[in-house]
């Protein structure tokens, strides 16, 4: 049985899931307060300005920023704009969509590419509204076991989740077997384990689970951010 199989919406596949993964209560999109789902703060005609300026005109402010995106906020607004132009961003909200976590983003609009801003080599830019995370604090031993296993898969290790023995495998050191497979069978692992069979496996991504990419709600559930990029060359 394939990883996919484990983690199909499929009602018959869903039998054969050996965890009990029933809460949606964090269903993504599912916000009564920020429904709009047609909401844009940008111009069409607005073309002399860059995105950061704009938004800040607007009074907007920059809560983050990586090599691919920034996240803005709104004072007094309980959403976060994320403007994006890594592509691996598109499929990640597609596969939140389509198997909903309570580890996984509540999107309150899907991504839309910006109107008349581009950047210099011509990639468009997209920006979605989701909602508005913390940080994390600190590392949990299961974060930075998680962490070491996408370094060893995106190292070119064999490691894997087996859905028959409910173990982890691979041609690694017995220690990291042992601390993968004392992982709670829980949302948490079965998000993980969704961002590694739908992400990485079928879709060839690469696993980017660092600190920065794991935040937290006020009520301390975590949740992964942006957790894939580009595949590295070997």
């Amino acid at each position: 049985m394939r990883l996919l199989e484990l983690i199909s919406p499929n009602k018959e596949l869903a039998k054969l899931d050996p965890y009990d993964f029933s809460n949606r209560e964090y269903a993504s999109g599912d916000d009564p307060l920020e429904d709009d789902e047609n909401f844009s703060p940008f111009n069409p005609d607005n073309r002399d300005t860059s995105v950061d300026t704009y938004l800040k005109g607007l009074g907007f402010q920059k809560l983050g920023a990586g090599g691919y995106a920034s996240v803005f906020s709104r004072p007094g607004k309980n959403y976060a704009l994320k403007v994006f132009v890594d592509k691996p961003y598109l499929k990640f909200y597609e596969m939140c969509k389509k198997y909903p976590n309570i580890h996984f983003p509540k999107f309150y609009t899907q991504p839309r590419i910006i109107p008349s801003f581009k950047r210099d080599f011509g990639d468009s830019i997209y920006f979605c509204k989701l909602e508005k995370l913390q940080p994390m604090t600190s590392l949990t031993d299961d974060l930075k076991t998680w962490m070491d296993y996408f370094y060893l898969k995106n190292s070119g290790k064999q490691i894997y989740f087996d859905v028959k023995s409910k173990q982890f495998m691979g041609q690694v050191a017995p220690e990291m077997l042992e601390r993968l497979n004392k992982l709670p069978r829980d949302q948490f692992t079965k998000a993980m384990l969704t961002i590694d069979g739908v992400l990485c496996d079928r879709m060839g991504l690469a696993a980017d689970i660092t600190e920065g990419n794991i935040m937290k709600r006020q009520d301390g559930t975590l949740v992964i951010i942006d957790p894939v990029q580009e595949p590295f060359v070997h």
